[in-house]
């Protein structure tokens, strides 16, 4: 989106994009998230969110997959959620549901047609990911395709409407009464 950080549109309550999408993912997961990004500007968000830290891409310029690269690299955990700041609508529900689909043998479990709307696996992920930007192949889609991802479809098709410009977001505010 062209302008201003995703991240940082605010909603009427206050809450930016990012604050309401760390929420809702400490509330799925009991953890505190991490946020990929650059580290100067959401930094100062640590104090004020259930986040863990902030890290950058390792592999920089790699789109979505290096996020996930970044994400699986620096994890002690075995399954990991993992969410784009640009979906509005997501809820805790949502997200819940997508973590009770785990099962063995899956490598990750995506929200349908939404491959950063997800759960990784990040034994089974990582090393595909690594070969994947090894490759030069920096589709996210093409990798949830190869790992065989299973696919979680919302109730609502609005759930994962994503917001790639001013107007997808001023869009988001009038449809949602914020």
């Amino acid at each position: 989106m062209g302008g201003p950080d995703k991240a940082l549109l605010a909603h009427r309550d206050g809450f930016t994009q990012l604050e309401r999408l760390a929420r809702l993912a400490a509330e799925a997961t009991g953890r505190r998230a991490t946020i990929i990004g650059p580290t100067a500007r959401y930094a100062t968000l640590l104090h004020a969110l259930p986040v863990e830290n902030v890290l950058e891409d390792i592999i920089p310029n790699s789109g979505p997959l290096g996020g996930i690269h970044c994400a699986l690299t620096h994890t002690d955990c075995v399954w990991n959620l993992i969410v784009a700041v640009d979906l509005p609508n997501l809820t805790t529900e949502f997200l819940r549901e997508i973590i009770a689909s785990a099962a063995d043998g899956v490598a990750a479990v995506i929200a349908e047609g939404q491959p950063l709307c997800g759960l990784y696996h990040r034994d089974r992920c990582l090393p595909e990911v690594e070969a994947a930007l090894g490759r030069g192949m920096l589709k996210v889609t093409a990798l949830t395709a190869a790992l065989g991802a299973l696919e979680i479809v919302p109730k609502s098709p609005q759930m994962l409407q994503n917001m790639n410009t001013t107007e997808d977001w001023e869009q988001h505010m009038r449809s949602t009464g914020e």
